[in-house]
């Protein structure tokens, strides 16, 4: 599964959509659990990255889940 998160960046001056960070999860409740948990972070790593990202819940303004190809 490949979950979109799309959210508001204040420091971004432009007409185009929003930034997003997209995460390869297993399965949606994987995701869920992580996403309804205490921490402020959410990790957006995904395979084939050299660096953890991580972004602040509050920032996320529109959460899309669809199956991989």
């Amino acid at each position: 599964m490949i979950v979109t998160l799309y959210y508001d960046d204040s420091r971004r001056c432009s007409s185009e959509d929003y930034p997003y960070k997209t995460i390869k999860v297993e399965n949606v409740n994987h995701f869920w659990s992580n996403w309804y948990s205490e921490k402020e972070l959410i990790r957006c790593d995904s395979e084939g990255r050299s660096r953890l990202e991580y972004l602040k819940k509050d920032r996320v303004i529109e959460i899309w889940i669809e199956e991989e190809e």
